[in-house]
């Protein structure tokens, strides 16, 4: 799947973007932590739960935001 939304994102540059979350959700690579400032990140090992969700967001959406002040 992540080779396909690359792919996907190479055809349409400057409409399309890939942000890779590894980074964020599992910095020192696999096994990926379960918990994260006292918290479960991802209670099923795949989907995040709400705490898990806003750690997310609050690393991804100045990012989305940052993207798009940039190709405005």
């Amino acid at each position: 799947m992540n080779a396909m939304l690359g792919q996907l994102a190479a055809r349409y540059p400057g409409h399309v973007g890939v942000l890779d979350l590894l980074a964020r959700v599992c910095p020192s690579g696999p096994p990926c932590p379960y918990e994260e400032g006292g918290f479960v990140v991802r209670p099923d090992d795949a989907h995040y739960g709400p705490a898990g969700s806003l750690w997310v967001a609050t690393w991804l959406v100045p990012r989305i935001l940052n993207t798009v002040k940039h190709t405005s």
